[in-house]
């Protein structure tokens, strides 16, 4: 009865590492997600940046099949913006960016195919 079950499941588990470099550097700290697409099962997963290294388990629900890759980071400008005046909160807030182009998140089209068990792939973003 598992065999049948595991048949009619999601598929074949899927774990994924690698490295992402934006503009020839790593990213130091940041985020990769990665969105299931023309088929895949499950919901995908995400998982942080550091050092630019990046690793999914096998637990994080990827199965084999086709993803959509967005890749985030943010980094502090240096500025101090207005808080929001809530109690207890300073007065004054570093200004944080999202600096990785919305081209490889929010309009990405990076795309990766993940065969079951490990995996590889290295991330190289361009300014």
């Amino acid at each position: 009865m598992l065999v049948v079950a595991a048949g009619c499941g999601q598929g074949a588990t899927s774990s994924l590492t690698g490295t992402c470099f934006y503009g020839g550097a790593p990213i130091e700290e940041g985020q990769i997600r990665l969105f299931p697409i023309d088929g895949t099962p499950g919901h995908g997963a995400a998982t942080r940046i550091e050092q630019g290294r990046y690793a999914f388990a096998p637990t994080a629900g990827l199965f084999a099949g086709e993803y959509l890759v967005a890749v985030s980071a943010t980094r502090a400008t240096g500025r101090m913006l207005a808080g929001e005046g809530l109690p207890g909160e300073p007065d004054m807030v570093p200004e944080i960016l999202q600096y990785i182009p919305e081209r490889y998140n929010q309009d990405s089209q990076l795309r990766i195919t993940l065969k079951p068990g490990e995996n590889e792939h290295d991330f190289t973003l361009s300014e």
